[in-house]
């Protein structure tokens, strides 16, 4: 015999609710529920994410649902990750495959004060943002290269670390990890998990890239290939789920990267043998969270691929800071139509001259008036007077523009 929070998981699993039914279900599966009760009774009934946790699931005035967002909280977590999934899969990778794509790891340097985990955060964006930067310079291949990550925290202490296997141990000695710290003090672990689109590299190129730019302590670095025997999109799923899975347990162990998912739908059932962290612990991460990250926000880093279309665009406007038109002369037939005077029954006004010098900037102009700087204005009597032919196109802008500047208001 089932007892009926056995019964709701089997229901949840089995996917007998759409989604819009599945958000006004208040209860969770066992395991997220005790991981819910313990992060409550780590803040405290007098703290306001205590509050904010007891109402979330209940219905708002206006019939919806309402969400306490502490990161810690299963129940604002998963809708979280499920909105990262759908990002990462319609968005961010379309049209990849298991092929284009790899799971990486980033491990950051251990710290015995939670207050420096924003700063190495920091470091480690602008280490990566340089590197790219820097790669990109030299290789066309990777304007291509992006990916999404998000930072993940967890937590051991000095005993833990002299316990070590020799992975690890090495890891921390070329990390100068505070391995005299006192007995029982909190050593935080930040780190980086996410999902890299290789653009032609080969997963071994990017983990060798990664080294050699301010990674290069041992078993820092950990980059996969996406299983090819999985769909493209079950992988991103299964990432995704391990890089936010917010798990506050001592020794918690599970599959890393494509198998979590399964793993986790096993687990999530079950509130036994759960070694939480301390109290004072769990109360410290949701607070840092909450205030100096700003909840799930800050969360997620990416590096968008590179668009050189728009460079493109934007060196061939910046040349013209150089030019100086002058005595500008311009076609009746070219006006803002948008402009007061244009709306009423006397729209022409006299040519007359004008003066402009500075840049062009093609997000104020529709696509009339870019196809009008390909083939000049349309109609008779075309007068724009400007430099040489070398330029036309650069010309033509300036013309608009001092169009505008010059037109009486």
């Amino acid at each position: 015999m089932w007892n009926i929070a056995e019964l709701r998981a089997a229901m949840m699993r089995g996917n007998y609710f759409n989604i819009r039914e599945r958000s006004k279900l208040r209860w969770l599966a066992p395991g997220m529920e005790a991981q819910r009760q313990a992060v409550m009774n780590a803040m405290g009934m007098m703290h306001d994410v205590f509050h904010r946790m007891r109402d979330c699931g209940d219905d708002d005035r206006w019939g919806g649902v309402n969400y306490c967002r502490v990161p810690t909280c299963p129940r604002c977590f998963m809708r979280f990750r499920a909105q990262e999934t759908g990002k990462a899969i319609k968005r961010d990778f379309e049209g990849a495959t298991n092929d284009d794509l790899a799971f990486f790891t980033i491990l950051l340097p251990l710290t015995a004060a939670i207050g420096d985990v924003g700063e190495i955060i920091e470091v480690e964006k602008r280490r990566i943002r340089n590197m790219f930067a820097r790669r990109r310079r030299d290789d066309d291949r990777w304007n291509a290269i992006h990916f999404v990550g998000w930072w993940e925290m967890d937590r051991t202490d000095p005993e833990k670390l002299a316990e070590a296997g020799r992975n690890s141990r090495l890891f921390y000695e070329q990390t100068n990890a505070p391995v005299f710290a006192m007995p029982g003090q909190t050593l935080w672990r930040p780190h980086l998990h996410g999902i890299v689109y290789l653009g032609g590299l080969t997963a071994a190129d990017f983990a060798e890239t990664l080294r050699n730019y301010g990674h290069g302590s041992a078993y820092q670095v950990d980059v996969q290939e996406f299983d090819t025997k999985r769909p493209v999109g079950r992988n991103i799923q299964s990432v995704v789920r391990y890089a936010l899975k917010f798990r506050i347990e001592n020794d918690f162990k599970c599959p890393r990267g494509f198998d979590y998912a399964e793993d986790e739908k096993t687990k999530c059932c079950s509130n036994v043998d759960r070694n939480w962290w301390s109290s004072k612990d769990i109360k410290t991460y949701t607070e840092w969270l909450m205030s100096d990250r700003s909840g799930f926000r800050s969360l997620r880093f990416q590096i968008k691929k590179k668009d050189v279309t728009k460079e493109g665009i934007s060196a061939l406007i910046s040349d013209t800071s150089d030019v100086v038109c002058e005595s500008v002369r311009y076609d009746n037939t070219i006006q803002d139509t948008n402009l007061p005077e244009a709306r009423g029954p006397n729209t022409a006004h006299a040519p007359h001259a004008g003066t402009f010098n500075g840049r062009i900037k093609l997000g104020n102009l529709s696509d009339r008036r870019l196809k009008e700087c390909r083939t000049g204005p349309a109609g008779p009597g075309k007068a724009i007077t400007s430099a040489p032919d070398p330029i036309p196109l650069r010309m033509r802008l300036l013309a608009i523009a001092a169009e505008r500047v010059s037109r009486p208001l």
